[in-house]
């Protein structure tokens, strides 16, 4: 664990409140597409749009610790901690929530299986398996400064503009979409994706932005949020089900608002009394484990007290709901971390 006094408390804040927001936009999630249409789609819809941006920051926080010069190129400490680490505690929780589901009344082919897959949240952990796979070659990029901002406008360019382009000039028109796709495919430019989060993540971060060009990044992130949650309204109104490409991690309106909350938490969350640091790292050192505990929860709320974030008028009850879940997340994973070799697993 890093000592406080050694610590970018901005970070810290922003995975505390990155954690909040992936509960909430979970719990926001529950039973959307099968409320459409109605006044709770409507509210959810609106709720997720907050939320959605909380992921890319998690990348973008990896990527500017990761590659900062003042760590080192070590490819033995990060197969040896951060690798393992990740590794480690996927398949420990993956294992638990197997457990949950199935029990013991499957096969061990089965279970094994199901392990290795890990529910659907655990997309995150698989790509940052990959992404640390990468660190030493973009260290070695961050070293050249040209290069890595060619590599920075290169996946910014391809992963938020093309990508999306393609896609919403045909969203209308099945022709269209055909054809769009099959061009884009033959056209050869690959999509740098979430690596684009993290090498975004360390460039924000390392540079000094002007009044004006943070104004600019908040007013975008503004437009985000309304044109995710307004471009989703309409879409699935005009479709006649709930279309949520504008909440893709990778798209353009994502990627504005995930931009805005780094660059905002990075120039205005430096300074904390010692007792609202200590609470704040404390959150942030549990934030792993809450994304990865937060749906087990979830699962016995739903299957034992028939609780969810519908049971209630979800205006304010996805809310109160969300903040049942991550303070139960936060117990179970205080609890885990005094428990040896299972502390890995959580933080």
């Amino acid at each position: 664990m890093v000592e406080q006094n050694k610590r970018i408390i901005s970070f810290d804040v922003m995975r505390v409140v990155a954690a909040f927001a992936v509960v909430f936009q979970h719990i926001g999630g529950q039973n959307w597409t099968d409320v459409f249409p109605s006044l709770e789609w409507e509210i959810r819809n609106i709720y997720v749009s907050f939320a959605q941006w909380s992921v890319p920051v998690f990348f973008m926080i990896s990527g500017a610790l990761f590659l900062s010069p003042s760590k080192p190129n070590n490819i033995k400490r990060l197969f040896g901690k951060n690798l393992l680490r990740i590794v480690y505690a996927f398949l420990f929780w993956s294992a638990i929530y197997v457990l949950y589901s199935d029990g013991l009344d499957t096969s061990l082919k089965i279970a094994l299986i199901s392990i290795l897959k890990g529910p659907a949240h655990f997309w995150f952990m698989k790509v940052m398996i990959g992404i640390y796979l990468f660190v030493p070659i973009l260290k070695c990029v961050v070293a050249n400064q040209q290069v890595f901002r060619y590599l920075v406008l290169f996946s910014v360019i391809t992963t938020f503009v093309v990508s999306p382009f393609f896609v919403h000039i045909g969203m209308f028109n099945e022709q269209w979409r055909v054809l769009m796709r099959n061009y884009y495919d033959g056209f050869g430019i690959i999509s740098l994706e979430f690596i684009s989060y993290f090498v975004l993540g360390y460039y924000l971060y390392t540079s000094s932005l002007r009044k004006r060009v943070k104004y600019f990044i908040y007013l975008s992130g503004i437009l985000g949020l309304v044109g995710s949650a307004l471009g989703t309204h309409i879409c699935s109104h005009y479709m006649g089900l709930t279309f949520g490409y504008f909440y893709d991690d990778t798209h353009p309106f994502v990627m504005l608002v995930a931009v805005a909350v780094f660059v905002f938490a990075k120039e205005h969350c430096k300074t904390y009394s010692p007792s609202v640091r200590r609470a704040i790292v404390d959150l942030s050192n549990c934030s792993l484990g809450i994304y990865l505990v937060h749906p087990l929860f979830m699962f016995i709320m739903k299957d034992y007290f028939a609780l969810d974030s519908s049971s209630y008028n979800p205006l304010f009850f996805i809310l109160v709901f969300s903040t049942m879940i991550f303070i139960l997340s936060y117990m179970l994973v205080k609890v885990v971390s005094y428990i040896p070799y299972l502390k890995r697993t959580v933080v």
